[in-house]
């Protein structure tokens, strides 16, 4: 379904920033407009009017979203489509994203004429209407009960890769797509490392378990992190860099608002961490933003300088890594509001 609104939008963005008009071929932009995530076609929106290059095979499916016949080009090479609507139209001042074409395409793209806009949607993508954080919703409620589910199903001698399959199971049961990324499930050492990938290693009495997981809802992604552990009591270490990470999870779920910086955010969490000793441990940023993709602006790290507005969604996901030992990282996804912040992957 074309997005008429959000075109409206980006051809406000068109015209401040003195375009007449942006080839639009990254995936996840074009889903944002069209909500067909499907190769074979480009967009290209203008001050005034938009249009859809796309192939045979896809042209009755825009034709079916009411695509204006004049709006619609069909034609094999896309290239040969642009340029001549380029030329048509008049149009000297035209941009486009190099962060989401290939290089060959990029650098056609610039012996073209046409201008490198990097992020161009970008903005307008961070901040999410109802109808995406409606998606979003479903997305990490759907999230939340596979992580309840898998809580209770953990138990030595499951290896990681079973319980990894157990969890995208019961995600497509309760209606994801798919995930949204390949599921995590670090077990004993392998739970030090923040993106281990998933193996056949057994679980045992005694390890802690990080499961990080995430599914896709109406082409929207979720994110979520818990750390497990398995036997009968976990051991005084566990339980103590367990409790920081929480509280510094909390804490920094707890600052979020309107208008601080991403790296506000990734302070809290990260100062609480080193006033325990544990600095040096947490090895990666606090947070990312997450959407049609897994990772997206708004960022939430040390040098992350993007102000946090409503209606962003970003993740708050704190860790220390003891290698060779174990690992905790607790990870929720959270809508900015005006007034602070909304936990999302609940169930």
């Amino acid at each position: 379904m074309i997005k008429t609104e959000r075109i409206e939008s980006l051809k406000d963005r068109v015209k401040r920033e003195n375009l007449e008009a942006i080839v639009v071929t990254g995936m996840s932009d074009l889903t944002y407009l069209t909500e067909l995530r499907m190769e074979g076609y480009w967009m290209v929106v203008g001050r005034k009017n938009y249009w859809v290059i796309t192939n045979r095979l896809l042209s009755g499916a825009f034709e079916a979203m009411d695509v204006p016949e004049a709006s619609l080009i069909v034609q094999m090479d896309f290239k040969v489509a642009l340029t001549e609507l380029v030329q048509k139209s008049s149009f000297h001042a035209v941009g486009f994203d190099g962060e989401t074409v290939p290089y060959g395409l990029g650098s056609y793209f610039e012996h073209q004429g046409y201008k490198h806009c990097p992020h161009f949607i970008e903005p307008l993508r961070a901040v999410k209407d109802k109808e995406e954080l409606a998606h979003l919703k479903k997305s990490c409620q759907i999230t939340a009960r596979s992580m309840a589910f898998i809580g209770k199903k953990l138990k030595s001698g499951m290896t990681e890769k079973a319980a990894a399959y157990q969890i995208e199971d019961f995600m497509r049961k309760q209606g994801a797509e798919r995930t949204s990324f390949d599921l995590i499930v670090g077990s004993g050492p392998n739970s030090a490392i923040p993106h281990h990938r998933t193996a056949e290693r057994k679980i045992q009495d005694g390890d802690a378990v990080v499961v990080d997981i995430g599914c896709v809802f109406n082409n929207y992604c979720s994110d979520m992190t818990r750390t497990f552990f398995v036997g009968k009591k976990p051991d005084e270490l566990f339980s103590k860099v367990h409790k920081i990470v929480a509280e510094s999870q909390k804490a920094g779920i707890k600052a979020v608002k309107h208008g601080l910086l991403g790296k506000d955010i990734d302070k809290v969490c990260r100062g609480h961490i080193e006033k325990e000793g544990y600095g040096k441990e947490f090895t990666h940023g606090t947070g990312h933003g997450v959407g049609l993709d897994i990772h997206e602006s708004p960022w939430v790290r040390s040098v992350s300088e993007n102000k946090l507005g409503a209606g962003m969604i970003i993740t708050v996901e704190p860790g220390i890594y003891l290698d060779g030992r174990f690992g905790v990282r607790i990870e929720d996804t959270v809508l900015v509001t005006k007034t602070g912040a909304e936990v999302l992957t609940k169930a």
